[in-house]
């Protein structure tokens, strides 16, 4: 995915805004952090993914998981919160991100916060988080002539 995009962080939301970049909501992890001229897309954080029980009952990473399936979806999760943690990087960021109903309502700054800490706190983060994810923004336009190449010609790209 390098063709698409640099691996390194996403650029803050008010950084997106200084850029022109009009904020789209898109439900599609695969959609997370794709970006055109005057476009991002981003997955807003879903309020399940905040919940201690979820990552416990459903995405364990203990040794004895024998679920495979279940390291993707974590690699996934631990992802799409990391992405936010560059974001979301001081208060004012936070509330841009609330206007555009990116964060669950409940969620406040001070919670936030302590989930950054808990996100940036998880030991070798390039093995544990989805290395889609690592890579930060991707622009469209790329992701179509690799969609393309890969793919065969009859097809009209990642998203047309």
């Amino acid at each position: 995915l390098w063709v698409a995009g640099w691996p390194i962080p996403a650029r803050s939301l008010h950084h997106q805004l200084i850029l022109g970049q009009d904020i789209f909501l898109a439900e599609r992890m695969d959609l997370h952090l794709v970006w055109t001229a005057g476009r991002i897309f981003l997955k807003p954080i879903p309020r399940f993914l905040l919940e201690p029980s979820f990552w416990t009952d459903h995405l364990a990473s203990s040794q004895e998981c024998i679920l495979p399936y279940r390291h993707g979806l974590r690699a996934w999760a631990l992802g799409l919160l990391y992405s936010y943690t560059a974001l979301i990087g001081h208060e004012s960021y936070f509330f841009i991100a609330k206007s555009k109903h990116l964060l669950p309502e409940e969620v406040d700054w001070q919670g936030w916060r302590t989930l950054v800490q808990q996100v940036l706190q998880v030991d070798d983060t390039d093995r544990k988080v989805d290395s889609r994810l690592i890579n930060g923004e991707l622009r469209l336009g790329r992701l179509n002539k690799i969609y393309k190449l890969s793919r065969g010609p009859f097809l009209r790209g990642y998203m047309p």
